[in-house]
């Protein structure tokens, strides 16, 4: 087989709508005649006469995908023949069958990818440029053809096996002339024949319904006076039939298409002319049992037409696609149809169409347009039956012949225009830097382009915002689409700050994030702290700085803002009340500021209240917790209740000892006991005056707080004379005025007493031991002084009897200058032991000195100087061994 590659330039109308809608045109060699099929794998066949300068040149084929985008394409051509196509089908075994004639007809069967298999012709009086091809359900193939019989063409079945086998014929033949156009295999495996008869002048649609071996079941006429052909059948689900083609006098007189539905048995249901549209090529009932039959529309452009009706023929969509003749429709398997037409544009003889359409008829923008053509029902129209006489066995044998393959390379270039708008949008706000550029494909080159504003190029720059129109229209005015760009421009970068201000004072809960709007994305972040996040966090109050840039580093976005912190939560406390030695009266009042209220309470006592009036002795915490968990600790501490007393003291008889009582709280009062000897029982410093050893106990009471202490009172017998014994004679001495003034007694222990002398002589008659007293008048009976006095012999001598005791001492130590400010002087007796020691104490008992002297150094007054005196009362204790001596001194401070 010799191949010849042809160069086939296909220009494509492509529309991708829904239901996969689209017009495409393959042009270049030229074709009429075309034919098509919708292929096992969703794509189309299309088939053509190859035909330039009046001169049929062979068969073209070209496959298709579903969008009508070329696989691949063959020209079938046999020498010296100008072969014209008649009909193709899609085989069972998904190869192809063209059936084609030049002085009779010829079959060319091929496998799937459209190379040959076989190539067989028939007799030369078979002749008959409407002829058509079916696979039979048995898989083989049925031709209606026609036959010459004696100068008469009649029609002619050839039933064919799958190698191209004659199995057997079928002439019909009646007393005019007939010609088959059409043929369909019918459910029942019959067949449907429609064509024409001709008697004399007058031409009526044919329709001759077989069985499986063609024998005639009915066979009958349609139409009018006047020429009425049929050109194509379809059995319909109703298992009646329609036919398309055209009506002469039926209509308006110019070959006007018709529709024609017959019952099964042949008889007519209803008869349609339509209007302004000629010659119905081909039809088909879609599977809700509505009709779509497409034919060509007239002069002057002749345009494809496609109408669809529901199931009696009323018209629901009519629509034309431009230049050319519909020739076949088919079903498909979205629920649209496809159309195969041939034509002219643009100057290109024989233009080859294939055109998907959705339910409705749409195609597209360009070459699809309404068109509402008249309908009608005639009332002359009738049917009849047509006698026919049957001829079997004419033709049993077939001549196989070669066919040359010819490849093509086929280049496709969109008819329709489409168009894509890109657009570069301004930078910044405010500018105008704009650009919009169209990019086509499809079309007549060279494209007109017309944008708003009056530009002629593909492109355009400095555009402010706005919507920019753009028309473009083919070279030749065919086509003409608008598409839209929009320019727009950034909004003003603006931004939405969100803070969380610190919630106590001091830390660094704060957080800042921010959230942008405008300008264009990404944005860049650059805080007054170096980071670069879209938020903060850990921030202390202060003021803080974010500068947003867009990725066009357009002016930069600047937000100042200040992170807050609440107020410093602060306390203090007040303590008021001391409290009892393990006792719980101590109070605390606490004030608290700063910080969110309301505040938490937690002691160290666990009370949870703001004051607290029952705390101990001792240090105590709080913390205070403020509404955002902030806290602070305070302390107080609460003194424990204290008593200090004087010490214990010796006194002589009738003398008196000044008492002290000191409590660190100022609320304490006292009370001493026993009373009797005490100037005061409720006074903090009570002078005692006691006649024997007496025990004070006193009592500092605060509130329910009671302490105790005690303190002696040591009492001394005080001597108030001396005597010197001289023999049997003693001389009393009285050594102080007390008793002068108030008056003694003198009772000598020899039963003799006396009241008036100061120094009495009293001669005793017998030495021995004697009981001598003095009684002072203002002494009580138990500071009465006695003396026991050892009376010798007359001869023993002279005996001094010196007593030092308490109120000797008491009388003969001085301090002068009293008051002083903290400078003075103390004189002691010289009859006072060696080693005295001194003691100085305020009234809390506290030392301020102490020291030891030695008395026989000190032969003249003992000067004393306290650094940094405080103004009080403080008491001198002098203890030489034998006697403790107190003195009390003011000292006035510096």
């Amino acid at each position: 087989m010799k191949k010849i590659l042809v160069i086939l330039i296909v220009f494509i109308n492509c529309n991708l709508l829904a239901q996969n809608t689209f017009q495409k045109i393959y042009w270049g060699l030229g074709a009429v005649s075309v034919k098509h099929i919708p292929t096992f794998d969703r794509g189309y066949l299309l088939s053509g006469s190859m035909y330039y300068q009046d001169i049929y040149k062979g068969l073209l084929a070209v496959k298709t995908d579903s969008s009508g985008n070329v696989q691949w394409s063959k020209i079938y051509a046999r020498p010296l023949k100008q072969d014209d196509l008649l009909s193709v089908k899609q085989t069972s075994d998904s190869g192809f069958v063209l059936l084609g004639e030049f002085i009779g007809p010829f079959l060319i069967k091929t496998d799937v990818n459209g190379d040959t298999l076989w190539t067989i012709t028939f007799g030369s009086n078979l002749n008959n440029g409407f002829s058509e091809i079916e696979e039979t359900s048995d898989k083989g193939l049925i031709i209606l053809t026609r036959v010459n019989q004696a100068g008469n063409y009649v029609p002619l079945l050839i039933k064919l096996d799958s190698n191209g086998s004659i199995e057997w014929t079928m002439t019909y033949e009646s007393s005019g002339f007939d010609q088959g156009y059409s043929i369909d295999q019918l459910s029942d495996n019959g067949f449907i024949i429609t064509g024409r008869h001709i008697s004399g002048t007058d031409e009526n649609i044919l329709a001759i319904r077989t069985d499986s071996i063609g024998n005639i079941i009915w066979a009958n006429q349609y139409g009018g006076t006047g020429g009425d052909e049929g050109y194509a059948v379809k059995q319909t689900t109703d298992g009646g039939f329609i036919i398309t083609g055209w009506a002469d006098e039926l209509g308006t007189g110019n070959n006007d298409a018709v529709l024609l539905k017959l019952h099964g048995n042949g008889e007519m249901a209803w008869l349609k002319i339509y209007g302004g549209v000629k010659k119905g090529h081909d039809v088909v009932q879609d599977p809700y049992g509505n009709i779509a039959f497409t034919g060509y529309r007239g002069s002057p452009t002749y345009d494809i037409f496609f109408i669809k009706t529901d199931s009696v023929g009323n018209i629901q969509s009519s629509r034309t696609y431009g230049e050319g003749h519909g020739r076949s429709i088919h079903n498909t398997d979205d629920e649209g149809f496809s159309i195969a037409a041939y034509g002219n544009k643009a100057g290109y003889d024989g233009t080859l169409y294939l055109i998907k359409i959705n339910s409705s008829g749409f195609s597209g923008n360009c070459f699809d347009n309404s068109y509402s053509p008249s309908v009608s029902i005639p009332d002359t129209a009738f049917f009849t039956e047509q006698a026919v006489s049957l001829t079997t066995g004419t033709y049993d044998s077939v001549i196989y012949v070669a066919t040359e393959v010819i490849d093509t390379i086929v280049f496709a270039q969109d008819m329709n225009i489409f168009s894509e708008v890109t657009t570069e949008q301004i930078f910044c706000n405010g500018a105008s830097d704009g650009t919009a550029s169209v990019s086509t494909w499809g079309g007549l080159i060279p494209l007109n382009y017309s944008w708003t504003g009056g530009a002629t190029a593909e492109s355009i720059s400095s555009l402010s915002p706005g919507v920019y129109y753009v028309n473009i229209t083919d070279a030749y005015g065919y086509c003409s689409v608008q598409d839209t760009g929009v320019i727009i421009e950034p909004d003003t970068i603006s931004s939405q700050l969100y803070l969380e201000h610190n919630l106590c004072f001091g830390d660094n809960s704060g957080s800042a994030s921010i959230s942008v709007a405008g300008g264009t994305v990404p944005y860049e972040y650059h805080w007054s702290d170096g980071s670069t996040s879209q938020g903060l966090t850990s921030l202390f109050a202060d003021s803080y700085t974010i500068t947003v840039i867009d990725v066009n580093d357009c002016p930069p976005h600047i937000v100042d803002f200040t992170i807050d912190e609440q107020p410093k939560l602060s306390t203090s406390i007040s303590s008021s009340g001391i409290s009892c030695p393990s006792g719980t009266n101590g109070r605390a009042d606490l004030t608290v500021s700063g910080g969110v209220v309301p505040y938490n309470y937690e002691w160290s006592d666990f009370t949870q209240l703001q004051d607290n009036d029952s705390l101990s002795s001792g240090t105590h915490t709080v913390s205070v917790i403020d509404f955002y968990k902030c806290t602070i600790i305070d302390t107080v501490t609460i003194p424990e209740m204290t008593l200090d007393i004087s010490p214990d003291t010796t006194i002589y008889c009738g003398a008196s000892a000044p008492l002290f009582a000191v409590s660190n709280d100022t609320n304490a009062t006292f009370s001493w006991s026993p009373t009797s000897s005490l100037d005061s029982s409720n006074s903090s410093q009570p002078v005692a005056t006691p006649y024997k050893n007496t025990t004070y106990n006193v009592a500092a009471m605060s509130g329910s707080c009671i302490m105790n202490a005690s303190v002696t009172v040591n009492v001394e017998i005080m001597s108030h004379f001396s005597y010197v014994i001289d023999g049997m004679t003693v001389n009393f001495k009285m050594k102080d005025t007390i008793c002068t003034k108030n008056g003694f007694k003198w009772d000598y222990g020899n039963g003799m007493t006396s009241t008036i002398a100061k120094e009495p002589f009293v001669t005793y008659l017998n030495e021995g031991t004697y009981t001598s007293c003095l009684q002072c008048n203002s002494d009580p009976q138990e500071c009465i002084t006695c003396v026991n006095i050892t009376v010798p012999s007359n001869d023993s001598g002279s005996t001094f009897g010196s007593i030092a005791d308490y109120q000797i001492l008491q009388e003969n130590i001085f301090i002068y200058p009293n008051p002083n400010n903290g400078s003075f002087n103390i004189v002691f007796p010289l009859n006072m032991n060696s080693d005295i020691y001194l003691r100085i104490f305020d009234q809390l008992g506290r030392n301020i000195y102490q020291n030891k002297i030695n008395h026989t150094s000190v032969l003249k007054p003992y000067e004393l100087t306290i650094p940094n005196p405080s103004k009080g009362m403080y008491f001198i204790q002098i203890t030489d061994g034998d006697y403790m001596i107190l003195k009390k001194m003011i000292l006035t401070g510096k």
